[in-house]
C-alpha cells in the first residue's frame, strides 16, 4: 500500500500521504489448544494426519480462486493427505458460484480433468459458506495448517493478518498489499509478477499481480514439508501481529495522523 501510493501520486502529496495499516483484535483471534482443534476438524470430516490449507473471503476474480483450487488439484494428486478449506461469506457475495465458475474455468483451460477432480479432489476441499462470528472463525483458522492468499489485487487482506495472530504459515502473493506487514518467518511467497494493465483513460496504470501457479503447488508443498517452518509461523506471526498489528496501535497512528495535520507532515 505505501508503495502504491507512492507510485500514484509521488512526489509532494505521495510524502504527505500517511497509511494506516487494519489491526486485530487478539483477544479474538489467538492460538488456541490442542483439543479444540481437534474438535472443529472433527466437524469438518478432516482426519488428524491431514494437512488442511486454508482461505477465507469473497472468492471473487481479484481472490485467485482459479489459481489456488489448480495447485490444489495437482497437488492432491500427488499426495492423499492433503485438504482444502474454502470459507466464503454468505449471500454477501456468490461464493458457490466463484468455485464452479473457477473449476469451469480450470476445465475449459484442460488444467484440470473434471472426472480426477470429481472422484479424487472434490472430496477433499470443504466448503463453508456460512457467517462465521469471531470465535467460529478463530477455531478455523487453529483447524487449518497452512493460509494461502494468491491473490491478484487487494487492499489489505485482512485474513491474513488474523491468520497470523492465530500462528498460521501463510502464503501470499508478493508484491501487493499483504508485503507491508508480513515477516519471512511465518510467509512465504510463490513467483509473483506485476503486470501493468493498459488503460488509456487512467493518470497510472493500473497493477495486477500474476501469480505461477507451478510455483504455488510448489511453496504449498514445501511449507507441508517443514515442519519447523511452521513452529516459527506458531511462535512469531502471533507476537509479531500483537507487537505492530492491533487496534490499539491504529488508534496510536490516527491520533499521530491527526496532529501531524496540525503542525504539517
Amino acid at each position: 500500500m505505501d508503495r502504491a501510493i507512492n507510485r500514484t501520486f509521488g512526489g509532494t502529496v505521495g510524502h504527505r500521504a500517511m497509511v494506516i495499516p487494519h489491526g486485530v483484535d487478539v483477544t479474538k483471534y489467538l492460538v488456541l489448544d490442542a483439543e479444540t482443534r481437534v474438535q472443529t476438524r472433527q466437524k469438518l470430516g478432516i482426519p488428524d494426519a491431514a494437512f488442511a490449507y486454508l482461505s477465507v473471503g469473497a472468492m471473487t476474480p481479484n481472490k485467485n480462486t482459479v489459481g489456488l483450487l489448480g495447485a490444489f488439484y495437482n497437488l492432491a494428486l500427488l499426495r492423499n493427505d492433503v485438504y482444502l478449506i474454502l470459507k466464503g461469506v454468505g449471500a454477501l457475495h456468490s461464493c458457490e458460484q466463484s468455485i464452479n465458475s473457477a473449476i469451469e474455468n480450470l476445465v475449459h483451460k484442460c488444467t484440470l480433468n473434471p472426472h480426477l477432480f470429481k472422484a479424487k479432489v472434490l472430496p477433499r476441499i470443504v466448503f463453508i459458506d456460512t457467517l462465521y462470528g469471531y470465535r467460529q472463525l478463530c477455531e478455523l483458522y487453529n483447524a487449518a495448517d497452512c493460509y494461502v492468499s494468491a491473490y491478484l489485487a487487494e487492499g489489505f487482506n485482512i485474513p491474513v493478518l488474523e491468520a497470523m495472530a492465530c500462528g498460521l504459515p501463510c502464503i501470499v502473493s508478493q508484491h501487493g498489499a499483504t508485503d507491508d506487514f508480513v515477516i519471512p518467518e511465518c510467509v512465504r511467497h510463490p513467483r509473483t509478477m506485476v503486470r501493468y494493465v493498459v488503460d488509456p483513460g487512467a493518470t497510472v496504470p493500473p497493477v495486477v499481480l500474476v501469480v505461477d501457479e507451478l510455483s504455488l503447488q510448489e511453496t504449498m508443498l514445501s511449507v507441508l514439508l517443514d515442519p519447523e517452518f511452521r513452529a516459527s509461523a506458531k511462535s512469531m506471526g502471533p507476537d509479531h501481529v500483537t507487537a505492530h498489528f492491533t487496534w490499539e496501535h491504529v488508534a496510536q497512528n490516527m491520533l499521530h495522523a491527526f496532529l501531524a495535520t496540525t503542525r504539517g507532515f
